[in-house]
């Protein structure tokens, strides 16, 4: 930059001006007009070309801090560098997981993992392998082995051995539950935490192997000795494969953010995980006062019970055919049902004639138009659990020893719904089914089928297909309906409405299966295998902190980010080393401003130097 001076007139005009080149000719461009020699003897009556040329001299130093320029010479008949490996690694380096790694600092796991390595003589940096296996989880994740080969993709300097992490997984596994305590404190710091409702399901994941772990006595020698029991267990898994599982309990806060999460071998009983998990969460957590959710799989009057005292309360739902046939046909009654919106009186069997109308295709008047204008009707039915406590032994009058039970009673609400939309589904579904079945009938033939028509399928007298118009009657008349327990006495839309937010666990499960990969299972001893699931916890906790980050000014539904928009836009963000500085091989985006905003780092040159991306990526 340099001074420019052009006179017109009795007047000479200043400007801030930049010698380039122009088609092979040197040309000088005024860039910034600074003013007329009358202005400035007016405003700097002093000096003013002293004013002048310390404009000058700020411009190149700020010019001079933004760019950097060498000549460099290209070398066409340069050979390619021979790697160590059998396979040809990439040479372009990675800065997707910055966002990850700057909220894995706040989260003070760094700190955390100091204090951990004091405890032990290990070569090896527990908080740098850590780190490694919650990034690699995010941005690319593989096995063990094919992540440790991919650790020179990261700008992070990473340096241990592949056996480094094995060992490194043993001492993970001592401290998860502080590992998940120190995340849940120092996230309290970042964001909210809105833990007045808490939101529980269980998965299960599979092995790459086929063979299951034995029970093993803990004494050999002591009859009564306790057992360890194997992790690896043949059970019902939920992808349908023969492989053993893993069995996971998961709780997360209302804002789907996990807050903690049990391992449990593969054919573990889900309704048994929940309890203890909910005892460790109130004693390392303080969290003790919540409404507790999760769907009818999880249900039993033990837990319902464990969840309406010391301030809980809990809202599950309810199977419609697990009610009692003296609450099933209450539900069923034309009584006591109202409008999910405006809370007015309705009556079901003409909301049913109406919806049945209109889905048959017929003409309806203005008035059933009106009628069944809102989706969803309820009633509310009060309901009194009664539940068998332990048994034990009794004297009579002729001291006669027998078992007595007493019984525990607790109320609780069942709020049943019926939803137009959701009925003309279920009679869509159901009349494929019963097509099907008629036609198996008619063949004399069944076909085994998941999503069975066998039920609805008998024998007759003489060992012939007959329809079993009796199971079609009973499930006919349940088509619609919605049923949920709960001690809360907010009204149902409310209820409801938090209830429904149960999918977002399920997600987070597609997100740890698909996202982040965290089946199959390629580990093998109890410890790894704990490491292993650690590590994915730690990787799904950061990625919905940031996304609650990133959405939290956000109203628009479409504008929001998704797990999905948000990891294929930090996977692709690549930069080449050149020297002296980093070119970013992507292109700006709407996305990539958000994600790197959310956490405060500010990337918009093409080219950044070293030090500024060595900085943020510094452990």
């Amino acid at each position: 930059m340099k001074l420019n001076s052009v006179k017109s007139g009795d007047n000479i005009y200043y400007y801030l001006a930049k010698t380039i080149r122009l088609d092979n000719k040197i040309k000088t461009v005024n860039v910034t007009k600074l003013g007329s020699k009358n202005e400035l003897l007016i405003s700097h009556p002093d000096d003013y070309l002293g004013y002048l040329n310390s404009l000058v001299k700020k411009a190149n130093e700020e010019e001079k801090a933004n760019s950097l320029s060498y000549l460099e010479e290209v070398d066409f008949k340069e050979q390619l560098e021979q790697s160590d490996s059998d396979i040809s690694k990439p040479t372009y380096k990675n800065i997707g997981y910055l966002p990850y790694l700057k909220l894995y600092k706040d989260l003070k796991l760094d700190k955390l993992f100091e204090s951990i390595s004091k405890k032990y003589r290990c070569k090896f940096d527990i908080n740098q392998i850590n780190n490694f296996l919650v990034m690699s989880r995010i941005m690319n994740p593989l096995s063990k082995s094919s992540t440790f080969d991919n650790k020179d993709t990261y700008i992070t300097n990473y340096d241990f051995e592949l056996h480094d992490i094995y060992r490194c997984l043993d001492i993970l596994s001592k401290h998860s539950d502080e590992i998940v305590k120190t995340i849940y404190f120092n996230s309290k710091k970042i964001i909210d935490r809105n833990t007045s409702i808490l939101y529980y399901d269980c998965t299960n994941y599979y092995f790459e192997t086929n063979e299951e772990d034995e029970d093993i006595k803990i004494d050999i020698n002591d009859p009564d000795s306790d057992i360890q029991y194997g992790m690896k267990k043949y059970g019902i898994s939920k992808e349908n494969r023969p492989n053993p599982i893993i069995q996971m309990g998961l709780f997360v806060d209302a804002d789907s953010i996990p807050l903690s999460y049990v391992l449990n071998p593969g054919n573990t009983n889900e309704v048994v995980t929940v309890k203890p998990l909910e005892e460790k969460i109130g004693k390392e957590m303080n969290i003790k006062q919540f409404v507790y959710c999760s769907d009818a799989g999880l249900c039993s009057n033990e837990n319902k019970y464990y969840n309406q005292i010391n301030g809980r309360a809990y809202m599950i739902t309810q199977t419609l055919k697990g009610l009692s046939k003296v609450k099933q046909e209450e539900l069923l009654k034309d009584l006591n049902w109202r409008y999910i919106k405006d809370d007015k009186p309705v009556s079901l069997d003409k909301f049913k004639t109406i919806v049945e109308k209109y889905r048959n295709g017929e003409e309806l008047t203005k008035e059933e138009e009106k009628y069944i204008e809102q989706d969803m009707i309820y009633k509310r039915m009060p309901n009194t659990i009664k539940m068998k406590l332990d048994p034990h032994k009794e004297k009579t009058i002729n001291g006669k020893e027998v078992t007595r039970y007493d019984y525990l009673e607790f109320d609780e609400n069942i709020i049943v719904t019926f939803s137009k939309r959701y009925y003309i589904y279920e009679r869509s579904v159901f009349e494929k089914q019963l097509y099907r079945a008629n036609e198996d009938v008619e063949n004399n033939k069944i076909k085994f089928n998941p999503n069975d028509r066998r039920r609805l399928i008998k024998l007759d007298q003489e060992k012939d297909l007959e329809l079993d118009k009796k199971t079609v009657e009973y499930e006919t008349k349940y088509h619609g309906f919605y049923a949920l327990a709960t001690t809360l006495e907010d009204d149902a839309k409310t209820i409801l409405t938090e209830t429904r937010k149960r999918w977002q666990i399920e997600m987070m499960f597609r997100i740890l299966k698909t996202n982040l990969k965290a089946r199959p299972v390629y580990v093998k001893t109890d410890p790894h295998v704990d490491g292993h699931f650690l590590t994915c916890f730690e990787a799904l906790t950061i990625q919905r902190i940031l996304e609650v980050m990133i959405n939290k000014t956000i109203i628009n539904k479409e504008d929001k980010l998704t797990t999905d928009k948000i990891l294929k836009t930090v996977r692709n963000l690549n930069v080449s080393e050149n020297k002296i500085y980093y070119k970013c091989l992507f292109s700006n985006s709407r996305y990539f401003q958000k994600i790197f905003k959310a956490v405060d780092i500010d990337i918009t040159e093409k080219n950044i130097k070293l030090n500024k991306i060595y900085k943020l990526a510094k452990l």
